[in-house]
């Protein structure tokens, strides 16, 4: 115990990471998606080093990736519950998505309306964040996939699109 520093963390990146890897897989459904949240958790032990002091390092690991996990499957049944294709045409829809509520043909469709407002609200994302969760949300790929292509980690991948989400559902309650 003691304060973290780049030696200590390094040290338990050698001994936890790949029981923290088997830890998340139990939350989450790939391996993939549990080494982004064991990586974005010695990201964020780091970034608050100064707060964790007389710790353990491995126990305050396991508490991070397990809030982690939590996080990451709360967005996860979120975005399932509301996944739209935006790449549908309205005509393409099924009949809730273009069913018309006040029952004149003006009006426009919820299915578009909906589309529109979070079409809005992602294009005020910063662009940097909007970009990863066009490609990651629009476009179908993986973070990895999203990482190789822009060269950053996948950690940084996950957070901008937590990032997102996060906004994203703080405009939409």
């Amino acid at each position: 115990m003691g304060s973290i520093d780049y030696i200590n963390l390094t040290e338990a990146f050698d001994k936890y990471y790949l029981r923290l890897v088997a830890y998340a897989t139990r939350y989450v459904s790939t391996p993939e998606e549990a080494r982004d949240i064991v990586q974005e958790s010695f990201v964020r032990l780091w970034e608050k080093r100064d707060r964790y002091t007389d710790v353990s390092i491995g126990s305050m690991l396991y508490a991070i990736v397990r809030h982690q996990c939590l996080d990451y499957l709360k967005h996860k049944s979120v975005v399932t519950e509301f996944r739209l294709d935006f790449s549908r045409d309205d005509d393409d829809c099924e009949p809730i998505y273009s069913y018309d509520f006040y029952g004149n043909a003006s009006n426009p469709s919820l299915f578009g309306e909906l589309t529109r407002l979070i079409r809005k609200e992602v294009d005020k994302l910063p662009t940097r964040t909007r970009e990863i969760f066009r490609m990651s949300r629009f476009d179908g790929l993986s973070n990895h996939e999203i990482a190789q292509i822009l060269g950053i980690s996948d950690a940084a991948v996950h957070k901008h699109i937590s990032k997102a989400l996060d906004r994203l559902s703080k405009v939409f309650r």
